[in-house]
């Protein structure tokens, strides 16, 4: 997401250059673009700069955002353009401007690593952020590979799809008078304790699925075990 011009998807730089841009909190050095002799994007209509945003930010595909640096490009992501984050540190009010558009009207997925911290990323997500974030899917690094070659791949790995609001119904209007920027500590190992949770199902629920096909409906043991789980 870096970039003027929309470049290769590499979730590894991706995720330096969005944790770079959510740990200091969108934050930028002036409250307005004051370059003399140049073109004066802020004297443009409302309307012309969000359709600007629109077309730097929105993705046309899910973003995917590793959280461990040893992840590489795959060939799913490498194709997808790469939406150029510095344009929301230009100044204050093209950041309040843009950054509901590149949150709101895309899809993200974050890779847990294999030993997430206990706050990993969303620890530097503001709540306002949080509040317009449309589609965020959490999977994992640790899921095993498919046992049998007889069986397709799986369109998507197991994981867990929640939103912004998702996140933020997880807490008290208390909660938020203790941190009101963001998600202190504790929020965020609550959240990560909850993600993770939640991952970890949906990859045993994978497995059990794959069990199910490897075995047929009429197995003994799944008849001993009680039967298939719907």
């Amino acid at each position: 997401m870096v970039g003027g011009v929309p470049g290769i998807a590499c979730p590894k730089e991706m995720k330096s250059v969005c944790q770079e841009h959510l740990q200091d909190g969108g934050a930028v050095r002036s409250k307005t673009i004051q370059t003399k002799g140049l073109f004066n994007f802020m004297a443009l209509p409302p309307e012309i700069r969000v359709q600007i945003y629109n077309v730097l930010l929105v993705s046309s595909g899910t973003i995917d955002i590793s959280s461990d640096p040893a992840v590489l490009c795959t060939a799913n992501t490498s194709a997808l353009p790469y939406p150029p984050l510095s344009i929301l540190r230009t100044c204050k009010q093209v950041n309040e401007e843009a950054t509901p558009i590149l949150y709101g009207k895309n899809s993200f997925t974050i890779s847990l690593p294999n030993d997430p911290s206990p706050t990993f990323l969303l620890s530097n997500f503001r709540w306002t952020t949080l509040t317009v974030l449309k589609s965020l899917t959490f999977t994992s690094n640790n899921r095993p590979p498919c046992s049998l070659p007889i069986f397709e791949p799986t369109s998507s790995e197991p994981g867990f799809h929640c939103t912004g609001p998702d996140i933020l119904a997880r807490f008290t209007r208390a909660d938020f008078r203790y941190s009101p920027v963001g998600p202190n500590h504790f929020m965020a190992l609550s959240i990560s304790n909850w993600v993770s949770t939640k991952v970890l199902s949906a990859q045993l629920s994978a497995i059990q699925r794959e069990l199910e096909m490897m075995m047929g409906p009429d197995d003994e043991v799944l008849t001993a075990l009680g039967g298939p789980v719907v």
